[in-house]
């Protein structure tokens, strides 16, 4: 087969523009040849812009890119709770682990297919970019973004197709690709995870290298402190703990952590909610009418923002009480929470718990009389916040002020989320728990909680982590902290579902889908598949057997 790029945008061709707006509101087209797109820099700098917009999944995806994969990653985990409406089978069927990781599933093939179309596309960017005439400060840019992206898409398939990686560095994981082919035209073994970091951890220092610093602005296109965010991440599961201490914190230059009555405005990056300039966004998909990834699929909803997809939002996805066990009254954080007097836990036989985090709603007074729909939300009541007002808010989206079709912004990485990485590495490392402390403490003052004293060894790291659920729950951070950390996961009488499975469990993890074996002739689907479930892992998922 000729070896093809899929989906690049026609305007390469046409226009030299890459203007963000421009960019957002085009449409891919048919497939270009690789020797067409090779010739310069501004041709393989289109080839990268197609590569972000597909971070938003593309038309009709069931599970919507990165934003989808944040749900999917909370759904998996027991912060929160998921219900059968008739309409959202695809939240159910992932709360429930309901054989979402075979080989034949949806969530296991959409994965894994999205990521490899990303990779092959960065992975033409890579190969032509050192020669290709043009622009060296072009060039320069990027390659960087080239190799975070890719390293990025590697560390994504990484956990999701195999068990962390820290005692577990030789077992299969996924296929290395770094030449733009069809997959269906080359046939590779699966690499042991030790081969798949190197090369997640060498294209990031390599993007680290090559990439300016962002000054403190927000960007969808990653700069040098959303490379180094990312190999903070990447250093957490790879227990490098200095490592990601350093990076954690030169990430986060130039960003701050936003005060309480900003955190309030929620998650949207929204001009009509007066916050586009929170301090805290690093990294983030910016929406138009035509990328808004709400309509598409429910998947979406949840970071979404979008008027038309409330129902998606408020009604199949709510928050477990014992997340908001966790939160003492007076954190503002709590008070995006609001009990609902329309939808009851039949597990508990008491009202549902839903999020304003992600909603266009803002939290503020409201009460029975002064409810915002006949299903009567009511924000919770330790909050007296009064700006913006309730009414007002919704009058607003209720009269189409704002576009049906557009709300917010996509947030992927925040500082607060840096801030908890470097205060966990510093209590994994000795002689650094006070300063791990004052970093904990430093957030929880923003989010007006109690200043923590006396915090060490294990109890300091435990409360980092749950400091990481109250803060980051919605964000996509769930599944692979469990995974990172080997907890397991024990889902209460709160939840619809309950499960308990330990430490390892390959009902964590996805199976490589069917058609990878189909194609590729170097795997065997008896000797390199996944099992589906248990800790036990087989003697043939080690790389060489």
């Amino acid at each position: 087969m000729k070896d093809k790029l899929i989906t690049i945008i026609c305007a390469i061709l046409v226009a030299g523009t890459f203007g963000c707006e421009g960019f957002l509101d085009t449409k891919p087209a048919d497939e270009i040849s690789d020797e067409l797109i090779s010739k310069d820099v501004a041709k393989l700098e289109m080839v990268l812009m197609n590569a972000y917009q597909d971070l938003y999944g593309g038309e009709g995806f069931g599970y919507r890119g990165l934003i989808g994969m944040q749900l999917y990653l909370d759904l998996r985990g027991s912060d929160v709770v998921s219900v059968d409406v008739g309409t959202g089978w695809d939240y159910q069927y992932i709360y429930q682990y309901n054989a979402t990781v075979t080989e034949a599933s949806g969530a296991a093939s959409y994965f894994w297919n999205y990521f490899y179309q990303e990779i092959r596309q960065l992975n033409t960017v890579l190969k032509y970019i050192d020669d290709a005439p043009g622009s060296d400060d072009v060039r320069q840019r990027v390659k960087g973004e080239a190799l975070a992206l890719r390293a990025y898409c590697y560390f994504c398939l990484a956990q999701l197709y195999q068990q962390t990686y820290v005692g577990n560095e030789e077992l299969k994981n996924v296929i290395l690709r770094t030449e733009p082919v069809d997959p269906a035209d080359v046939n590779m073994k699966r690499a042991s995870s030790r081969d798949v970091y190197d090369l997640i951890r060498a294209d990031l220092s390599g993007a680290i290298d090559l990439l300016e610093p962002a000054g403190g602005s927000r960007s969808m296109h990653i700069n040098r402190n959303i490379a180094q965010a990312m190999l903070a991440k990447v250093s957490m599961v790879t227990n490098e703990w200095t490592v990601a201490e350093t990076m954690a914190s030169q990430s986060r230059q130039g960003f701050g952590i936003m005060e309480a009555t900003d955190y309030l405005k929620g998650f949207s990056l929204n001009p009509y909610m007066n916050d586009e300039n929170n301090p805290e966004w690093m990294w983030y998909l910016p929406q138009t009418v035509t990328t808004s990834v709400g309509d598409a699929t429910p998947m979406a909803s949840w970071g979404n923002r979008n008027r038309s997809s409330i129902k998606w939002e408020t009604d199949m996805v709510f928050a477990n009480e014992e997340l908001l066990a966790l939160y003492e009254p007076g954190d503002i954080r709590f008070s995006q929470f609001w009990q609902r007097n329309d939808r009851v836990n039949p597990a508990t036989g008491e009202n549902y718990w839903t999020s304003n985090k992600y909603s266009e709603f803002f939290n503020g007074p409201f009460t029975s009389s002064n409810s915002m729909s006949a299903g009567g939300r009511k924000i919770n009541p330790d909050y007296t916040g009064t700006e913006p007002g309730a009414e007002e808010i919704f009058n607003m989206l209720s009269d189409n002020a704002i576009p049906a079709t557009y709300i917010g912004q996509l947030n992927l990485i925040r500082a607060a989320d840096l801030l908890l990485i470097e205060a966990e590495a510093k209590a994994r490392q000795q002689g650094k728990e006070s300063q791990a402390l004052a970093l904990l403490n430093e957030l929880r003052v923003k989010r007006n909680a109690s200043t923590l004293t006396g915090l060490t060894g294990t109890a300091l790291v435990d409360e980092i982590l749950r400091e990481r659920r109250r803060e980051l729950y919605g964000e996509g951070t769930c599944l692979f902290d469990i995974l990172r950390t080997k907890q397991g996961l024990v889902r209460s009488t709160a939840h619809s579902t309950r499960v308990n499975f330990p430490a390892g469990d390959y009902r964590f993890i996805s199976q490589i889908p069917s058609g990878e074996f189909t194609y590729n002739k170097a795997l065997d689907i008896n000797l390199d598949q996944n099992p589906v479930s248990g800790t036990a892992i087989p003697a043939n998922m080690t790389t060489g057997k």
